[in-house]
């Protein structure tokens, strides 16, 4: 006994122990129909291929197709080039047709790609799914990219889509070219398309196309082709350059009736505080949900600094009193968002108000320069010999000449406020064909309409049964409103 080798005792126990494991496990290494292929618990056929797990590509017939897990690719016969690495892992896909193809496609976790079934060479291929349920359900789909636990699950028949993160692009269904990164980002999409939503609950209402929200809990307007940067608690975004397309070649039906001074005198600068709890209200968004994705109620999420928005003193106007100022002269004015359902917020685009601006500049401008010409000299200035004092001291004289102005002109309402009686003069060029004042109350119902005749005039206004408030008058020449001006009744 004590010559007895342990090394070789040692040695064919383990290779006994091995040989009835693989026996009651009804493992089969290295064997099958194909040719260069390694299966251990799985099918053996085909070429290339590489079966490891219970179930494993069983049914396999094609090439180069590598299936890990619980019948990873277990339904696959005649489809090549593909990766399944887990539980059911691209599951269903056959093709039991007399011709093979490449399908390229790779599922990494529990039931990744699990639906996906091509019908073509060019259906349901080049897909990566990677996570729990990633792509579930795609079918046809092509060209899709899912990473983490549900992403892209409810995707059918979508292509070209990129979804990154925990529940990324969770219901998109049909949609096609979305990009979706990070945590529960485009969380309601279903159908529409060409959407970019970057940051943890970036999001876009389930029905619009060509749009983008870009941050945390950004969320876009209920509208088609929009860009929304950052939630309801960001107060300032930072660049260096912001530019418009501007070029004259792709401009058409271009005219300059821009109005000014009868825009801009409508307007009231307004100073007030934003209430975002109020705003997060009306926009529905950010959303409470639960595991069935029933929305139950508004995210009361804090972080610090979430609220700061509401103590700035902001100047500005309001949208929705610039929108009348405009209807009031009849100037449909493109930098006024309406909203386009009950979810959706009245914006306005403080860029578009400079042009109006210009304009009333060039206005006030014109003025000047009729001013100007009234009292200006436009002679020389002549000394001349004081003859009757004998002292030989100059005196100046200057030789003007006065003239019309060329330019319409109405004055202010005087006084202003007025307590009853108030008067407006106005200078009309004898260019002007026809001209009228009309005055309209604090609603724009006309009140009185006033015909005029050219050269210098002065309406005297009673205003005595009028009730106290803001009242406008505004002279409008051959057609056009030219300028309106406020008039304020006080008792």
């Amino acid at each position: 006994m004590k010559h007895i080798n342990f090394k070789i005792v040692f040695s064919l126990l383990v290779i006994i122990t091995f040989s009835n494991f693989m026996a009651k496990s009804q493992i089969t290494y290295l064997s099958g129909t194909g040719t260069n292929n390694c299966a251990t618990g799985a099918g053996t056929s085909g070429a290339s291929c590489t079966f490891i797990g219970c179930g494993a590509g069983i049914v396999n017939t094609a090439k180069s197709n590598t299936f890990v897990g619980d019948s990873a690719g277990g339904n696959n016969i005649k489809l090549n080039d593909n990766v399944a690495i887990g539980h059911k892992a691209l599951f269903t896909q056959s093709n039991n047709g007399a011709t093979p193809w490449y399908t390229y496609n790779v599922a990494v976790g529990n039931q990744a790609l699990y639906s996906n079934n091509p019908t073509s060479s060019t259906s349901g291929i080049s897909n990566t799914a990677i996570g729990h349920n990633a792509l579930y359900n795609n079918t046809i789909g092509d060209d899709n990219t899912a990473v983490g636990f549900y992403a892209g699950r409810a995707t059918t028949t979508g292509n070209d889509n990129t979804f990154l993160g925990y529940r990324a692009g969770k219901l998109n269904n049909t949609g096609s070219n979305n990009t979706f990164i990070g945590r529960l980002a485009g969380q309601t999409v279903t159908t529409n398309g060409n959407n970019t939503c970057v940051g943890n609950g970036a999001d876009i209402p389930s029905t619009y196309t060509n749009c983008t929200a870009l941050g945390y809990g950004a969320v876009t307007g209920a509208s088609n082709d929009y860009v929304q940067i950052g939630n309801t608690s960001v107060a300032t975004i930072h660049g260096q350059v912001a530019f418009t397309s501007s070029d004259r070649r792709i401009k058409n039906n271009i005219k300059e009736n821009v109005p000014g001074l009868a825009f801009i005198n409508l307007l009231k600068p307004v100073t007030y505080h934003l209430n975002i709890h109020e705003e997060n209200r009306i926009i529905g968004y950010p959303s409470l949900k639960d595991s069935l994705d029933n929305v139950i109620g508004i995210d009361t999420m804090y972080w610090e600094g979430k609220y700061d928005i509401e103590k700035i003193n902001y100047s500005g106007l309001i949208a929705q009193q610039v929108d009348s100022a405009a209807q009031q002269i009849g100037y449909n004015f493109s930098g006024i968002y309406k909203p386009k359902s009950s979810n959706d917020l009245y914006s306005l685009s403080y860029a578009q108000m400079v042009v109006p601006l210009i304009k009333a500049v060039q206005e006030l401008s014109n003025k000047y320069d009729s001013l100007l010409a009234i009292i200006s000299p436009a002679g020389n200035t002549k000394s001349m010999q004081n003859t009757s004092g004998g002292k030989g001291e100059n005196e100046n004289k200057q030789e003007i000449k006065l003239k019309l102005p060329v330019e319409i002109m109405m004055s202010e309402a005087r006084p202003n406020p007025n307590d009853g009686k108030a008067e407006i003069d106005y200078y009309l060029p004898s260019s002007v064909l026809n001209a009228k004042i009309i005055f309209t109350d604090m609603l724009g119902n006309v009140i009185k309409e006033v015909q005029l005749t050219t050269g210098y005039g002065t309406i005297a206004v009673d205003t005595m049964e009028l009730p106290n408030g803001t009242y406008t008058f505004s002279l409008v020449t051959d057609g056009k409103v030219y300028n309106t001006k406020k008039m304020l009744r006080n008792k």
